[in-house]
């Protein structure tokens, strides 16, 4: 691997900066609101000078070997993030390490880290959005009624739009306890705050889950849908079990 040239990242990041204020500034934030994270994968640690010789200050890294081998020679220069899978029996060794864990992908994995840490973590919770999760394809194949079953996975699909659209605070606690199945005071650890403040605002979002379902039935809207589907199955959203 060729040495990394301090100057030529350094230009690279910042045209890179330029576009994500470029980007956020479309969306109404602020410059330097969106972080620029390096991914520090194929980087040896003889190289994490060059790093900071360009300005870089935050990595990230899915091997602790690799994260503690730059740290031993760059001490506190680099902050780093956990952005690969991370093992549950490797928890108890990253947390101290980083700043982030990017890739909390279970339920299982949010309760060990919630076990172990001793103050707050901060996290990322990974979410499968796609359109048509393998639950709904295998309730498509088996269905008697391909109506129902498409009924079924278009209403499944509105309520993913629904909670990606909540306010970060309440999403937060949907993801955690209804989608991951955590409890409160699970929950409570990881978004570092209160278990009340975990319950209230899970009973918001289900009330603002709820307002979202029902606009979508109103009568005006659901003829338009039929309308432009055109002899296609209607496509009515019923409550989800989690929010009853």
């Amino acid at each position: 691997m060729n040495a990394i040239d301090p100057d030529r990242l350094r230009g690279a990041m910042a045209a890179m900066r330029a576009r994500l204020d470029e980007a956020a500034a479309r969306g109404g934030r602020p410059p330097g609101s969106v972080e620029l994270l390096l991914a520090g994968k194929y980087v040896p640690a003889e190289e994490a000078p060059a790093l900071v010789a360009a300005g870089v200050r935050l990595v990230g890294e899915n091997r602790l070997q690799d994260m503690l081998a730059k740290r031993a020679i760059v001490g506190d220069a680099l902050t780093f993030d956990f952005i690969g899978h991370l093992q549950r029996r490797k928890v108890r060794s990253v947390l101290p390490e980083v700043r982030l864990i990017h890739s909390v992908d279970s339920a299982e994995l949010a309760g060990e880290i919630a076990r172990r840490a001793e103050g707050e973590i901060r996290v990322l919770v990974e979410v499968n959005i796609d359109e048509m999760s393998g639950d709904d394809e295998a309730a498509f194949a088996t269905s008697s009624d391909p109506a129902e079953a498409i009924s079924r996975a278009q209403a499944t699909r509105q309520l993913r739009l629904a909670i990606l659209r909540l306010p970060v605070h309440y999403r937060e606690v949907v993801v955690l306890c209804e989608l991951n199945g955590l409890s409160y005071d699970e929950a409570a650890l990881i978004a570092g705050c209160p278990v009340g403040t975990v319950r209230s605002r899970l009973s918001r979002a289900r009330r603002m889950l709820i307002e979202r379902c029902k606009s979508l039935l109103a009568p005006g809207r659901a003829e338009g849908r039929e309308k432009r589907a055109e002899g296609s199955y209607p496509s009515p959203l019923t409550p989800h079990p989690c929010l009853g």
